[in-house]
């Protein structure tokens, strides 16, 4: 079992390996048959080597192969370095709405530290209030009280007066 997984990862790469050398064989073929490639100085019309491309062989097919490379490796390039300058635009205009955000936002928070210090002080001030309607009331309730009493005392002397102006009055009789 241990030597089926020890050979499993040789299995996967087995297809890579013989594509990738097959690529070489050909590409190694190629630079062969361009460098021992002679070119013949006769009127003959027949080419040995002729491509699609109205090129008369493999050296220029490859040329042009390379030189749309190069246009394309440049195309790209471009592309990348505008998309870079927009990208940088971009992070420039982030920038600014962060600053724009951030000085929002602590003008947010003076606000409400502002809103925080007026409700603490009005906070205070009902407390106060408070405590005056307390001593209100229970000056009030002493008022009643020495009210009732008072009230008390002189129903109570009046009584005791009519009762000795009755009494006078009955001893007079």
């Amino acid at each position: 079992m241990e030597l089926i997984h020890s050979l499993l990862p040789i299995n996967l790469f087995t297809p890579f390996f013989v594509k990738f050398s097959l690529v070489l064989f050909l590409f190694i073929l190629n630079i062969y048959l361009i460098i021992t490639y002679k070119k013949e100085e006769s009127d003959n019309s027949d080419k040995i080597l002729q491509s699609g491309f109205r090129l008369q062989n493999l050296k220029g097919v490859l040329g042009n192969l390379v030189t749309i490379g190069g246009f394309l490796s440049i195309y790209i390039t471009i592309k990348n370095e505008l998309k870079d300058i927009q990208i940088g635009r971009l992070d420039h205009l982030q920038m600014e709405e962060r600053t724009e955000i951030r000085r929002s936002i602590d003008k947010d928070k003076e606000e409400h530290r502002r809103l925080l210090d007026s409700l603490e002080e009005n906070r205070e001030e009902l407390n106060k209030l408070h405590v005056e309607k307390a001593k209100i009331f229970a000056h009030n309730d002493r008022i009643l009280t020495l009210h009732n009493s008072i009230k008390n005392n002189i129903v109570s002397y009046r009584d005791k007066s009519s009762c000795a102006a009755t009494q006078l009055l009955d001893y007079l009789n």
